[in-house]
C-alpha cells in the first residue's frame, strides 16, 4: 500500500541506498520508453520494516513537450521468494 499515489511517496519509502539505481532505470525509460522500468529495491512497509519488492511500469501519460504525466505500475514483494 502506497498512498497517496505519488513519485514523492514512492521515493520517500524506497531505501536510500536503493534510491539512484531506481532513479536511473526511471530516466531511461523516459528516453526510452519502449525500454520498460523494471528493478528489485528495498521498499518501507507500513509495519516499518524493509521489505523487498519488484517493481515495474511505464509511462501511459506524456505532456505534449515528451515529459511524464502518468506512470502506472505494480509493486510486488518478493521477500519471501528464495
Amino acid at each position: 500500500e502506497i498512498s497517496p499515489t505519488s513519485f514523492e511517496t514512492w521515493a520517500s519509502r524506497t531505501h536510500p541506498d536503493d534510491l539512484e539505481a531506481a532513479h536511473e532505470k526511471l530516466k531511461l525509460h523516459f528516453k526510452a520508453p519502449s525500454h520498460p522500468y523494471q528493478i528489485d529495491v528495498r521498499m518501507k512497509h507500513k509495519n516499518g520494516e524493509w521489505i523487498w519488492i519488484s517493481d515495474r511500469g511505464s509511462v501511459t501519460a506524456w505532456s505534449n513537450e515528451g515529459s511524464p504525466l502518468i506512470m502506472q505500475g505494480i509493486c510486488i514483494d518478493i521477500t519471501h521468494m528464495d
